[in-house]
């Protein structure tokens, strides 16, 4: 009897796929790539069919992600002319139509004894923990108002315009009750018709003398803001005040320096911070916040006014 040699039979390595198909011939473990695969019969993935896999997903990928691009519409361009931002910034305050307002006043006011002008020689007036709060509606012409200043016996002041009528309470001051007011000069003018005092400063930026400009970006809450530095002049100051509306104990308003925050994603006024020196008299900062754009707001005359 002869004697035949006896030869291992290759064995061709496959690729497993879960959920693809049944298990190979040789029971190799779901899920493992072995080189060198071909096309098996018993259900496993070839390494070409495996490559044209990869290209379809990644291409599918890349489809998915245009599709949402496209979904999500077009970034908002940068903005980089100061003018065109704090425009953007009004003009996205005033589509809102509504908005509430918080803010601080930080640094003390010294007044003057016997009225001199321009010399601060009384006891100094901390204004630092004051707050602001308020509300506006630009279409229906109505705002209210709330001041408190804790370091100056706690002193309080509402003020509320409805309909062009203006009510002020300051509680320190006279019986505490509301109120009416002429709707003329300083802050009763400005409630009586927010949308007034916007387009005011619109166009205040809009004179050739004025010159914004640019700060470093900043973050401003949940936002990126631009940040743009400008200055309103002391004669512009005085030119808008209402006669017989002059500041008490001599005081002298300088130039004012303003920052604004305007959002760069939906461009609208976010920040505003005002530098307010006063000569002898001292200087002033104020920071008011824009928030609630849109929401409503209930502003009504005060009952029994």
């Amino acid at each position: 009897m002869s004697l035949r040699r006896l030869t291992a039979r290759p064995r061709r390595a496959t690729l497993i796929a879960d959920g693809i198909g049944a298990v190979g011939r040789h029971d190799r473990p779901v899920g493992r790539y072995e080189p060198h695969a071909r096309a098996d019969p018993g259900g496993g993935m070839s390494c070409p069919a495996l490559a044209r896999t990869k290209r379809s997903l990644l291409v599918a990928m890349a489809l998915v992600g245009l599709v949402a691009a496209a979904c999500g519409g077009p970034a908002t361009p940068a903005l980089t002319d100061p003018k065109l931002i704090l425009q953007a910034g009004i003009s996205g305050l005033q589509a809102a139509r509504t908005f509430h307002l918080d803010g601080t006043a930080t640094g003390r006011i010294v007044l003057g004894l016997g009225g001199a002008s321009g010399f601060g020689s009384g006891a100094p007036i901390v204004l630092d923990g004051s707050t602001i709060t308020g509300d506006g509606d630009l279409a229906g012409k109505r705002a209210s108002l709330s001041v408190a200043i804790p370091a100056l016996f706690n002193v309080t002041a509402d003020v509320v315009a409805v309909d062009g009528v203006v009510y002020a309470r300051m509680p320190l001051f006279g019986s505490g009750g509301w109120t009416r007011e002429a709707p003329t000069g300083s802050v009763f003018g400005a409630l009586s018709d927010p949308a007034a005092v916007l387009d005011g400063v619109a166009a205040f930026l809009g004179q050739p003398g004025v010159a914004p400009r640019t700060l470093s970006n900043e973050r401003c809450d949940d936002a990126d803001c631009y940040a743009v530095a400008f200055t309103i002049p002391a004669p512009q100051v005085a030119s808008g005040a209402s006669p017989g509306t002059g500041l008490p104990g001599g005081l002298v308003v300088g130039d004012i320096a303003v920052t604004a925050l305007v959002r760069i994603d939906a461009p609208t006024l976010a920040k505003l911070s005002f530098d307010v020196p006063l000569g002898a008299g001292g200087t002033v900062n104020v920071g008011l916040s824009f928030s609630k754009l849109g929401d409503p707001v209930l502003i009504t005359a005060p009952p029994g006014a």
